[in-house]
């Protein structure tokens, strides 16, 4: 495989990862456990085959750390820096589309719930 499918194929998951991290977040905002558990199942049948649906920078660094088939470094870093980046703009489109909310600020402690 050239570089540049590499690259290719490594800029398919972070988008995928990004995307599946922004729902992610916007269904565990929801009160409701099966809106919760159909929107989760639907992400991984969606975005499993394409980056693993880790959705989570816990799972993506428990897969750079375990002991077989590990995950690039690199790989494992940019899956981290998409989720977070994923998990806030998630929170910032629950806080746009509820109305009767605050406008959320970068320092609202609602962000830090959504990002953990």
């Amino acid at each position: 495989m050239s570089a540049g499918q590499m690259i290719k194929f490594s800029l398919s998951k972070l988008i995928g990862e990004f995307i599946g991290t922004i729902f992610l977040t916007m269904f565990f905002t929801s009160k409701d456990q099966s809106c919760i558990l159909a929107g989760l199942f639907t992400l991984n049948v969606f975005i499993w085959k394409l980056s693993g649906s880790h959705f989570n920078p816990a799972v993506t660094l428990a897969f750079m750390i375990r002991r077989t088939e590990r995950m690039p470094v690199g790989l494992g870093i940019a899956y981290i820096v998409v989720q977070i980046a994923g998990a806030y703009v998630g929170a910032l489109m629950v806080n746009f589309y509820q109305l009767g909310l605050e406008v959320l600020e970068y320092y609202d402690p609602f962000i830090m719930r959504a990002l953990v």
